[in-house]
Formats: structure tokens, C-alpha cells, sequence
């Protein structure tokens, strides 16, 4: 069982785990397009 202050600082690391890997692919397919549009 986790307290509640692990279980949230676990979802927030999730969560900005996730976030950089979103950040990253829109940034990558943004470049992609950018690079077609040229």
C-alpha cells in the first residue's frame, strides 16, 4: 500500500513522464511538417 503523498508524487512523475514524451512527438511532427511546407 502506498501513503497518499507516495501515490501522488508517483502520478506526478507519470504525468511529466508522459507530458515530455507528448511534448516531444508534437515537437518532432512539427519539424516534419515545417520541413514539407518548405
Amino acid at each position: 500500500m502506498y501513503s497518499n503523498g507516495e501515490r501522488v508524487s508517483y502520478q506526478l512523475k507519470f504525468q511529466a513522464k508522459a507530458f515530455g514524451c507528448i511534448h516531444r512527438l508534437v515537437s518532432f511532427n512539427c519539424k516534419i511538417l515545417f520541413q514539407i511546407s518548405d
